[in-house]
């Protein structure tokens, strides 16, 4: 439970925001790595008007020495920030799903990973799409430091209904950071 924005803002209305999670490992025996999760928020968004905010996410996620993967099924209505918002001022309707997979060669200090998401905001007209896919490689080095190359690019799609004049151009990003742990 936590108060407008928890710990992202102050809050603005009186609001309590309650999140749940269950995770089961139906077969730690046999399949140590595999969890499924139910994740959920009830409340309403962090301004004076109070639009409401629910949220359902389902994840199954499987880990091994050597790949980590997630898949991630979502659903809900609003934000906790209270700004998604439909055009009407009602909180809009969201879905979408994610995977993750980051994989490692035995004895190598070398691991790939990628992610795609898909999020359908509705909206009065119709709906706004986005699709997010970064790939990338990660070099270990000591005390699991490690260097991260990454590549992701950003794509919009709008319904004509609500399509804006110009549209926003794909956004394609590069990126390098080092994390040092010593």
């Amino acid at each position: 439970m936590f108060n407008g924005g928890g710990y992202h803002a102050l809050g603005q209305n009186t609001n309590k925001t309650i999140e749940t999670r269950l995770s089961v490992r139906p077969l730690p025996g046999i399949i140590s790595g595999l969890q499924f999760s139910y994740g959920g928020a009830y409340g309403k968004g962090n301004t004076s008007l109070e639009p409401d905010y629910t949220m359902h996410t389902g994840i199954a996620s499987f880990e091994s020495q050597h790949i980590r993967t997630v898949a991630l099924l979502y659903n809900g209505t609003g934000n906790y920030k209270g700004s998604n918002l439909a055009a009407d001022g009602d909180a809009a309707d969201f879905e979408g799903y994610s995977g993750f997979c980051d994989a490692g060669l035995p004895g190598a200090p070398f691991h790939v990973f990628g992610q795609y998401d898909h999020l359908v905001m509705q909206d009065i007209g119709g709906e706004i799409r986005t699709n997010t896919i970064i790939a990338g490689v990660a070099w270990y080095w000591h005390k699991q430091s490690k260097i991260v190359f990454d590549f992701g690019k950003e794509t919009m799609e709008y319904d004509d209904a609500i399509a804006p004049e110009n549209l926003p151009a794909d956004d394609i990003r590069y990126k390098l950071s080092i994390e040092v742990n010593y």
